[in-house]
């Protein structure tokens, strides 16, 4: 921990001795060795003592403030979570080293002298939801976010709450601890600490300190009294609270200074703006550490934070001139070389819509069964009551849902009936009787096939986009069916369930599926985009959403076009999260190629967001009158206010609406609260801005959604509802005859707020799908030709905005696993039901039957070398590496990049792979590569033994003997495949 820093840097050496001293002070009698011994030393379970846990920490931390304080960081404020809160004291100047080191050590010694057998349990839900289900002997240890909160507490009570949670389908984790801080059995070290605390001597903090006991800036009064660090034992840390008090009080940037970037990743969570805050960590776990401290101080000065850089070499006993390698470097080829032999990728227009396409005749094969007969549920105790009855044979093949409740238009109505559906999901997905069990879900006016005014529903489109979700973390067990009247006949019914399209839509006596298809190309058009009237309803097609994530990113340099239409008609433009990355380079280009002179940018902060003055600075530049307002545009109060502060000199002509958050998990880790705080400033705030300026002559109403309302993003089930609630405020407005576009957009190329959380998996995994990244010039022209298909094909409220390079698509590999709502992009054989790919349909038995015939020809130890071959092979493709060789077959996912939404890929890829249903658990049950490998061997070997038996019959019956021998194997003509000859009964 820090080792390389305490052997370069003397300000980081001299300081982390002092402290240790210190602290070795105080423990003198009670430990075995100094606290640098345990830091540095080579027995890692030393470190999982809590006394020195938490002397380690804080001589870490506090040599981590001193050296970038040499060089030139000075904070206006300081915090931390727990242990880091009594570091931050010391560095504002409350307690001095030696009173600091004492309260830490005794903190430290006090605690690990509790008796063992507490637990603490991390739990992916809010406040609010784990609150109701506490009981006695458990309390909240911390609230790490909006759906973060740890609980601890006695072992038996604790695991009494999980199970509760587990059973309403929210994540749980078990922490490794040594006991169960902040919890009741605290309470027998609160005395004897509260001795020491009460002989040391308070002062008032010099610099802004931040308590996570209150989640407030702290009063100077209050951190002084003693008591206060005693309840800081006792209190959960409310570091949720702490962070948006932060953000209130104006911070833009925090610096975490620690082994790792822990808080930096649960800071990232705490507030509804993702731009609002940038959480820059100072050291990363198997990072360099130089590494990751000049990275960090990088991250620092590029956000405008003062850096004496000339002091870095001054600090560095190591700096100096270095020699350049005489070597070749390494060669890894990352990208398609030039040449005779290189793909260029394919690249289509850029805009789409969403077709609705007749559903394909299928083909039918020999001897299958007929349809399922669906068997209806309506609640979560209706789906639990069947599973309680059994698994396997006794289990239904199918059960139907019916969310066509009528129409439910209004915010809180909208969000009710996608929780609703949201538990059925979850209490459906989370019972293993059930893991054979396929739903459809049957909804009315969901969606518009044709004529935006279909869309008469947009709970139900909310729903689909939800669902759709679900569909791409568990291919194949869901089904979304819309209708325009009457419940679906059995017919429908029966080509639906016997199908492999996954979404279709009943109209009239057809049945549709949804197809992605190129928008309709525009020539000599001018980029003015005010329409010279509304639009009227006529013939309408049908709405397209957007891809993977939202664009949020700004160019380092702006695309230069002067203006290329006539200026824009006096009036005022509103661009919602005016002061986002995305808002900020909407703005710019609006003055700049459309002759916008009149702009209205609204926020949550808005003058005090970041770089909001320079903006305001550079559009004044450009001649513009430029307005940054505060403003919760889905308070319906708050945005009339704000429309009615707009000069009747300019009145409102154009709206905007780029401002969203994400709240990103798998649908078994979402709940209500967090389906809630993804829907408020997205659909919602569409819905106040549709009913605020229905009555006032717009030219434009343009929405920005994200294509996983269409493609049903994995990990994204809250984000895709909302976008999909979006995209109906579009389709209704344009079926009132009032301007509205919803643009879906891809994926955009520089990381920055609402997509700085992808990683490399993610970004790989949008390529997977063909979809490639925009550039700010390619967004911005998108943008322009968007608006002039809006003008002049006024039949698609909905377009999504993405580069497809469909040549990706064509690759098999890919087209396995291809959305079915892409299939039009790359046409493709029909294919037979037996013979349903992944995307769509449950794991094919014909995987299964050929995996499991290879695996009995193979001895033990190759059996398991093959599957550990498969597993490395998905596991890399998963993560986007260039090949299985970074895969280490012990160590545990998580610890190799997995997440909770790549852990559900992976175990698609392979459910794929072996035709065997595999649980969405299955990267937790079995958390290294070798465990699952052994895993998934167990099973089909096992199950190659029960089919053998059948299989065995059937070749004495048939007496197969025509079949060519091998020197230890068969080859049966009849199955066909290969068997071992003791297999064989003549």
């Amino acid at each position: 921990m820090a080792r390389g820093l305490y052997e370069r840097f003397a300000i980081f050496r001299e300081s982390f001795d002092a402290v240790c001293a210190a602290l070795d002070a105080e423990l003198a009698g009670h430990v075995d060795r100094s606290v640098a011994e345990a830091v540095f030393g080579t027995d890692p379970e030393v470190l999982n003592q809590t006394v020195f846990a938490q002397a380690g920490l804080f001589a870490v931390e506090v040599a981590l403030f001193r050296l970038v304080e040499g060089w030139g960081v000075r904070p206006e404020f300081v915090g931390g979570h727990s242990l880091g809160e009594l570091t931050a004291a010391h560095i504002a100047g409350v307690l001095s080293l030696p009173d600091a080191a004492a309260l830490v050590a005794a903190r430290g010694r006090l605690m690990q002298a509790l008796p063992d057998g507490g637990v603490m349990v991390s739990v992916a839900a809010g406040l609010e939801t784990v609150s109701r289900l506490l009981v006695p002997g458990v309390d909240v240890a911390a609230v790490n976010g909006p759906a973060s909160v740890v609980l601890s507490g006695a072992a038996e009570p604790v695991q009494r709450v999980v199970a509760a949670l587990s059973e309403q389908g929210i994540r749980t984790r078990s922490l490794v601890v040594s006991h169960a801080f902040h919890s009741v059995l605290m309470e027998p070290m609160l005395a004897e600490f509260e001795a020491v605390a009460r002989r040391l001597e308070y002062h008032e903090p010099q610099i802004g300190l931040v308590s996570a006991v209150t989640g407030e800036i702290a009063d100077p009064s209050l951190v002084c009294d003693p008591e206060y660090w005693v309840r800081h034992v006792r209190r959960p840390v409310l570091f949720a609270d702490a962070v948006r008090s932060l953000y209130e009080a104006g911070v833009s940037t925090v610096v975490e200074l620690g082994p790792d970037a822990v808080l930096s990743a649960m800071g990232a969570q705490c507030l509804d703006d993702p731009e609002a805050m940038a959480f820059v960590p100072s050291l990363r776990s198997g990072k360099d550490g130089l590494v990751a401290m000049l990275t960090a101080l990088s991250a620092l000065h590029v956000r405008g934070i003062a850096v004496d850089w000339s002091a870095l070499p001054a600090t560095d006993s190591a700096a100096g001139d270095i020699d350049l390698p005489t070597y070749a470097f390494q060669h890894q080829p990352y990208w398609l070389h030039g040449g005779p032999d290189a793909t260029p990728p394919i690249i289509t227009d850029g805009l789409f819509r969403v077709g609705w396409e007749p559903m394909p005749a299928r083909s039918t094969v020999a001897g299958e069964s007929p349809a399922p007969i669906p068997l209806p549920v309506s609640t979560v105790d209706d789906i639990r009551a069947l599973a309680s009855t059994g698994a396997g044979a006794s289990a239904p093949q199918v059960l139907m849902v019916d969310a066509t409740g009528g129409p439910r238009s209004d915010a809180d109505g909208i969000l009710q009936a996608a929780s609703g559906i949201l538990a059925l999901l979850q209490t459906w997905l989370a019972e293993p009787a059930l893991d054979e069990t396929r739903l459809l879900l049957v909804t009315r006016g969901a969606v518009a096939t044709r004529a935006a005014a279909e869309l008469t529903d947009p709970a139900g489109a909310a729903i689909w986009g939800l669902a759709r979700s679900a569909q791409a973390e568990h291919p194949g067990r869901l089904v979304l069916l819309d209708t325009d009247g009457e419940p679906p006949s059995p017919d429908v019914l029966s080509a639906v369930l016997l199908g492999d399209e996954p979404q279709a839509a009943v109209r009239g006596p057809e049945l549709r599926v949804p197809r992605l298809v190129p928008a309709a190309p525009i020539a000599n058009l001018t980029t003015d985009p005010r329409p010279d009237s509304h639009r009227n309803p006529g013939p309408e097609r049908e709405p397209a959403p957007r891809p993977a994530s939202e664009p949020a990113s700004e160019p380092t340099s702006e695309p230069t076009s002067e203006p290329t239409s006539e200026p824009h008609a006096p009036g005022t433009v509103l661009i919602t999260g005016g002061t986002g990355t995305l808002g900020r380079l909407l703005a710019r280009h609006l003055a700049r190629a459309h002759g916008v002179r009149s702009l209205l940018l609204a926020s949550r902060r808005g003058p005090d967001a970041p770089g909001a003055a320079q903006l305001v600075a550079d559009l004044c530049e450009q001649g513009c009158d430029v307005r940054v307002a505060a403003c919760d545009v889905a308070d319906r109060a708050a945005l009339s206010a704000l429309l009615a502060s707009i000069p009747a000199d300019r009145p409102l002509t154009g709206v905007i609406h780029t401002a969203g958050v994400l709240d990103d998990g798998v649908v078994a880790a979402l709940d209500a609260e967090r389906l809630a705080r993804v829907f408020r400033p997205k659909a919602d705030a569409a819905s106040a801005l549709d009913e605020a300026t229905r009555d006032l002559d717009l030219s434009m109403f343009v929405l920005f959604s994200s294509a996983a309302g269409i493609l049903g993003n994995p990990g994204q089930a809250n984000y895709a509802a909302a976008n999909a609630a979006l995209d109906a405020v579009a389709q209704r407005r344009l079926a009132a005859g009032q301007p509205a576009l919803s643009l879906a957009w891809g994926g955009w190329a520089a990381s920055g707020g609402m997509t700085a959380h992808l990683g490399p998996a993610d970004v790989e995994r949008n390529r997977r799908i063909g979809m490639s990244e925009l550039s700010a010039e390619a967004g911005l022209d998108l943008f322009d030709r968007a608006l002039r298909s809006a003008r002049t094909q006024s039949d698609d409220a909905v377009l999504v905005a993405a580069e497809m390079d469909v040549r990706a698509l064509r690759d098999p590999v890919v087209t396995a696993t291809l959305p079915a709502m892409l299939r039009a992009l790359v046409p493709t054989r029909r294919r037979r039901t037996a013979d349903r790919g992944p995307s769509s349909q449950p794991a094919s038995p014909t995987a299964h039957s050929d995996l499991a015939g290879r695996l009995t020809a193979l001895e033990p130890a190759e059996q398991d070398a093959y599957l550990l071959n498969l597993v490395a092979d998905q596991a890399a493709h998963v993560l986007g590496h260039a090949s299985a060789q970074g895969i280490e077959p012990a160590r545990p996912f998580r610890d190799q990049g997995f997440d909770s939404l790549t852990s559900v890929e992976l175990r698609n890829r392979l459910s794929a792979a072996t035709g065997l249903r595999l649980p969405a658990t299955l990267v937790y049950d079995r958390p290294s590569p070798r465990e699952l490998a052994a895993h998934l061997r167990s099973t089909l070997v096992a199950t190659e033994a029960a089919d053998g038996e059948q299989w065995s019959a059937l070749v004495y019956r048939t007496r197969c003997r025509n079949c060519p021998a091998r020197p230890r194997w068969r080859w049966c003509s009849c199955c066909p495949r290969w068997r071992p000859r003791s297999s064989w009964a003549f």
